[in-house]
């Protein structure tokens, strides 16, 4: 009865963290190549956000993905809905922002903020480093 037991502290105390870590922080590593990759790819303009789409419920939160237009390099006009929502409407209906696009999907253009190149990336690689030392053993019981 003894060896069940301590295969499942084991398992909970550092096979769990180690395989969580392992997954976030291949995320983590990736979501930050695809990051970076943009940043280097993309031009850089002004937009306008022109309004928000709202999805969700008012029951279980909405979440507000800003809506600007802005003209690419080409001279064409684009309308895009930004791929990262929030609870609240950051940016005022009229105002003007920088816009990251890269020229061949600028479909897929971003507001340049922190939050929407690179909070998910830092965020999945400070859990990784959590759970793999969790996992390793750094955490004393």
């Amino acid at each position: 009865m003894e060896t069940v037991s301590h295969i499942v502290i084991l398992l909970v105390s550092r096979i769990l963290p180690f395989a969580i870590g392992t997954y976030c922080a291949v995320y983590g590593i990736a979501a930050a190549f695809h990051a970076v990759r943009f940043v280097l790819r993309a031009y850089a303009v002004q937009g306008t956000v022109i309004g928000y789409q709202t999805e969700g419920d008012k029951m279980e939160g909405e979440y507000y993905s800003p809506v600007m237009e802005f003209t690419d390099q080409d001279g064409r006009q684009h309308r895009v809905t930004s791929r990262s929502g929030n609870g609240a409407k950051l940016y005022k209906v009229g105002s003007c922002v920088t816009v990251r696009y890269d020229p061949r999907i600028p479909d897929q253009a971003e507001i340049r903020a922190f939050r929407t190149l690179c909070f998910l990336p830092l965020v999945l690689l400070v859990f990784a480093a959590i759970f793999l030392a969790a996992g390793l053993g750094f955490f004393p019981k």
